[in-house]
């Protein structure tokens, strides 16, 4: 859980800035946002699967690119 103490004489507006970036550095947001509905085994292995391929597929690109370089 995030939390912030307020120093002396500070202004809400910034003690919740504070605390806004806080939230966000610990992913707080985006682990709510995954868990706010259920996801069946199977389609997350799907989307892991995409996303491993997608990654796999900018890797190659990359190296291809680097390997064309080298050759010129």
């Amino acid at each position: 859980m995030a939390t912030v103490r307020a120093r002396k004489d500070e202004p809400v507006e910034s003690l919740l800035r504070r605390w806004k970036k806080k939230v966000e550095k610990e992913g707080i947001m985006e682990d709510l946002r995954r868990k706010d509905y259920y996801k069946k085994p199977s389609t997350l292995r799907r989307e892991k699967q995409k996303e491993a391929e997608k990654k796999a597929a900018i890797q190659a690109k990359k190296m291809e690119k680097v390997l064309n370089k080298r050759d010129k």
